[in-house]
């Protein structure tokens, strides 16, 4: 590493050190938005636990903005990266509970379904697949996605 490559890394650690500085001392979509800049950084290193912790707080930060469904997927990608497959369901679960604020709400649920089938669940991954036209029926293109997949499972 050259002297100007170990400046940038400095300059990068000081801004990871001021952003997650500034989003513990403030909440809503300003705390947010740091932790989510925080996370950004870890993913681009595939620093994937320091990622979905990032992730975890600003949504916790943003609760109350679309921040947060799109904070929460982003923690089970992160998730999902380190092979904990139980924490990211949960993740998008909670990222697909936002209906309406969440465009990604439909992908997630699919999401669900996937990992299940990962983990042989096909009865949860079943249900999950099911979800997507009861809730989300005018997303063409997971409920394709869906319903192939609950044919391939139920072997119709």
């Amino acid at each position: 590493m050259d002297i100007n490559e170990s400046a940038k890394a400095a300059d990068v650690e000081a801004l990871l050190d001021d952003v997650t500085a500034f989003g513990a001392k403030h909440g809503g979509y300003a705390g947010a938005r740091a932790y989510s800049i925080a996370a950004s950084i870890y993913a681009e290193r595939k620093d994937w636990g320091e990622a979905e912790k990032a992730w975890e707080r600003s949504a916790k930060s943003a609760r109350n903005s679309y921040l947060a469904p799109v904070s929460l997927f982003n923690a089970a990608v992160a998730a999902e990266e380190q092979g904990k497959l139980t924490e990211a369901i949960s993740f998008y679960t909670e990222s697909a509970a936002h209906l309406s604020a969440f465009p990604g709400a439909a992908r997630a649920q699919f999401a669900i379904g996937r990992l299940y089938e990962a983990q042989g669940d096909t009865q949860a991954a079943l249900e999950a697949y099911r979800l997507i036209p009861e809730k989300w029926g005018n997303e063409s293109t997971w409920i394709n996605l869906a319903q192939d997949r609950i044919i391939a499972l139920s072997g119709l």
